[in-house]
This record gives structure tokens, sequence and C-alpha cells, in this order.
């Protein structure tokens, strides 16, 4: 099991955290499991709220990644799609249920063993800027997410809305993976493939169970 710890006057993000997997099914292979919360008393007496979580031992894929780089040329692109795969179920599941996570990133989900089967399976995390779909505040102008350290929140505002700058696809990947990138990267969100779509097409379909 793993803890994640904050002050009780910093933990609201945690607390929202529960809030969120409160919704969850925890028998959801692609979404980390929350055993529960819990305030206790630090060593000087402050309140520390707790949120227990599984523990995954394979740690972020972010990590993972920088691992594969210092060793070889990074992830295979089979490995890449199984990933993939894995994420894209999570979404397709906490959209189910009225959730948008809007911090999708390496760092942002987890890698777990299952079992004697071997292999990695990824798991989200971290719903601290997820958003209910019914919120009255999920306007079209808002954003959440991790800003690009090298530009301000409107520098990157401008360059997403206001230029038409083509994605660059590395050239050392697939005619699918390319057309998979593509079809998450539309601009216009009524041409931009759901989750569920997205577990249709052959880049994800060809990955084995």
């Amino acid at each position: 099991m793993a803890v994640k710890t904050e002050s009780m006057a910093q933990a609201s993000s945690l607390r929202y955290d529960k809030q969120v997997f409160s919704r969850f099914d925890p028998k959801i292979p692609n979404v980390i499991k929350c055993y529960g919360d819990k305030e206790t008393i630090g060593c000087e007496g402050e309140k520390i709220y707790n949120l227990f979580l599984e523990f995954c031992s394979g740690g972020s894929h972010y990590d993972y990644i920088n691992k594969s780089y210092s060793s070889s040329n990074g992830l295979l692109e089979q490995e890449a799609m199984k990933y993939t795969r894995d994420i894209v179920k999570g979404l397709f599941y906490i959209h189910g249920n009225g959730i948008v996570h809007c911090d999708i990133k390496p760092g942002n989900y987890m890698l777990l063993v299952p079992g004697s089967g071997g292999g990695f399976t990824a798991k989200l995390v971290d719903f601290g800027l997820a958003k209910n779909m019914d919120d009255e505040d999920m306007e079209e102008d808002s954003y959440r997410g991790t800003s690009w350290e090298y530009e301000t929140n409107e520098e990157i505002l401008l360059h997403i809305g206001y230029t038409k700058e083509v994605l660059i696809l590395p050239r050392n990947i697939s005619e699918n993976a390319r057309d998979f990138l593509y079809k998450c990267f539309f601009r216009d969100f009524m041409r931009r493939w759901t989750a569920e779509e997205l577990l249709e097409h052959p880049f994800l379909a060809s990955v084995d169970s």
C-alpha cells in the first residue's frame, strides 16, 4: 500500500482525489485503487491527512521511459501500444462515470506488475485536477493541467488556439501510430476521437490481450 500525506491546511487536492475515487469501482484494472483516508496527528502536533492507495511497484511511466532511454533507445512501439491501450481503457471508464482527468501525462499513471502473468499494467492516478462533466463551471474556455515550464499559460493558450502549426511527429513510427496521434490531436473537438473510438483504432486493436 502507498500513502500520500499532506498537512490538513494543504490537503484540499488530496481530499478532492478521495472524492473522485469514491465514484469508481475498485475492481477496474486501469485506475489505481483507493483504500480510504484517515486523519492523524504528526510529530509536532499538526493534523495530517492520509490517502491510502494501491502500491504500484513499477513506479511512474515517466520514470520507466527515462530508464528505457538510459539503457536503450526508448520504448519499443509494441510497448507504447500496450501502455497506451491501458490508459485509454482507464479514460473510457472514468469518462463513463462523468469524470475528465485533465492532466494526462506519463507522471500521472503508474505501472503495476499483475501477478504471475508478467509485464506491467498502466493505471491512472492523481485526480486532483479532474473535473466533473456535470459541473456548471465546465466552460469551453477554461483550461487545466500541467503547464510547459518554458511558457506562460497565456502563451500556451495563444499557441494552441491561434496558430496553425501542424503537429510534427517522429519519422520512425508506424502509419497506424501516426494516424492514432492525429486522431488524438484534432483541433476541432467534434472531430477528435473519443476514448471509446480510440480503443477500436488499429494501433490499439492489434495489441494482444
